[in-house]
């Protein structure tokens, strides 16, 4: 059977898909998180999918939780957790990047299908809607953007493209930099100067990777200084992201 063409209701497809396409991009997207974060981590992976800020029941299949429920209005509040780090920011690089690519895969590879199998015009134009919705979604996630996602709970992200970004940076250690000024914002907290360790620390989270040491420094500072919601934000990255350090310094403490 071949594949007879109409342009017209062909592109007429490709645009009404694309305006539907964003929810399942977005599921693609965090699942590209989520398969290469099983490979390379060990414990417990969950994908967020429209987060309220609120507890969420889950779908369980081993060690893949998945947590649902979309809403146009919270269309950025979907992400993906995992509880231990991978070993190396190569494996890292590869779980950021994996939101990007697996729904473009997954997109050209129905399209083209469609094409070399024949199948109804309808499936070719969906391929395509789908296409162009996750190379856009793709362009958009790896442009590098500075400016943090809130959440719901007051917590906040970095897009991939910033922490991609901040990967290449930090690709062979800690930066001279950012020990420095390390040190200097652990001066000045000694001093009690507390807001001028928060502003040394700020100014190098926007350069370099997130360590912990340095997030155990603001979340302190900014209770001290009154910045409750601050305070609440920062140690809720802290238990997202280094779970195996907080429970080590809990544990020596």
């Amino acid at each position: 059977m071949e594949l007879i063409l109409d342009l017209d209701l062909l592109m007429r497809i490709v645009f009404a898909s694309m305006l539907i396409a964003y929810p399942l991009i977005t599921l693609f997207h965090e699942l590209g998180h989520a398969l290469p974060a099983l490979l390379f981590t060990k414990g417990p992976v969950s994908v967020v999918y429209g987060y309220q800020g609120k507890t969420m029941r889950g779908l369980r299949m081993g060690r893949l939780t998945l947590f649902a429920h979309w809403s146009f209005a919270d269309w950025r509040h979907n992400f993906c957790t995992y509880d231990t780090e991978p070993t190396t920011k190569w494996q890292q690089a590869a779980i950021t990047l994996g939101g990007a690519v697996l729904p473009l895969l997954a997109a050209t590879s129905f399209a083209m299908l469609s094409w070399f199998l024949h199948w109804h015009i309808a499936a070719l134009g969906i391929g395509l809607g789908l296409s162009c919705m996750a190379l856009i979604s793709a362009v958009f996630n790896l442009w590098p953007d500075s400016q943090p996602i809130i959440q719901p709970d007051g917590a906040y992200q970095f897009n991939d493209g910033y922490k991609l970004l901040q990967l290449w940076r930090d690709r062979h250690s800690r930066s001279n930099a950012y020990l420095a000024g390390y040190d200097k914002a652990v001066m000045l907290y000694n001093l009690r100067d507390f807001q001028g360790a928060i502003a040394v620390l700020q100014m190098h989270i926007q350069k370099d990777v997130l360590w912990p040491e340095a997030i155990h420094i603001l979340v302190d500072a900014y209770y001290l200084t009154g910045q409750y919601a601050h305070s609440k934000r920062f140690a809720k990255i802290m238990k997202t992201r280094f779970p195996t350090w907080v429970d080590a310094q809990q544990q020596a403490s």
